[in-house]
């Protein structure tokens, strides 16, 4: 009786060993996607202190990293903070059942979640439209005709990366006809795309 019970116990210590790390990756090599999560976290972590984001002590706690990452999230591109591709975020949800039974949240889950959430920058496009009828992606004439193939490249030049995680930003001119805004976005919609947003 006493085996079994330190048996239990056994199990019980190793189970509270695991990290939200060793989770997180689990879940990436199941489905076969190369994603280092412990290099991920690091480097980013690296890159919030070199930009005077946070400082060392302050990587123990959840609530502060939550606040000081989501108040810079938009105003950084994901490689100014060591994120040079895109991260699929559909490994990351599976394993959320699993890290919430671990009970509070850990740091490095937090910070995994933002760098996450900042590499789908990577395959967010900004199109413009004038009042030519013209679209600019990244400040480059896009031609109508070529529209789908450009855009799909674009994706396509991120592995692992699809139309549903995507994102089209656009901005038109006060003069741009409205019926070609709505033409381009149902385009974007058609693609496939996971979300068009009008600015």
């Amino acid at each position: 009786m006493k085996a079994i019970f330190l048996l239990l116990l056994f199990f019980q210590w190793q189970g509270d060993q695991t990290s939200s790390i060793d989770i997180i990756q689990k879940h990436y090599n199941n489905d076969r996607i190369e994603v280092n999560v412990t290099d991920v976290v690091q480097s980013f972590k690296t890159a919030l202190i070199e930009n005077e984001i946070l400082n060392e002590g302050e990587f123990e706690h959840v609530d502060i990293l939550h606040k000081k990452i989501y108040s810079i999230i938009e105003e950084f591109k994901p490689e100014a903070l060591s994120i040079p591709s895109f991260i699929p975020k559909e490994p990351f949800l599976k394993a959320q059942r699993e890290l919430e039974n671990m009970g509070e949240q850990r740091p490095e889950e937090v910070l995994f979640l933002y760098a996450q959430m900042l590499s789908e920058k990577h395959i967010t496009f900004n199109l413009h439209l004038d009042e030519r009828r013209l679209i600019y992606l990244n400040n480059n004439n896009l031609p109508i005709n070529s529209f789908e193939a450009v855009l799909m490249g674009k994706i396509n030049e991120h592995r692992y990366a699809l139309p549903a995680d995507s994102s089209v930003i656009i901005t038109a001119d006060a003069r741009t006809p409205f019926e070609f805004v709505a033409f381009v976005m149902k385009k974007a919609r058609e693609l496939g795309i996971r979300k068009t947003v009008l600015k």
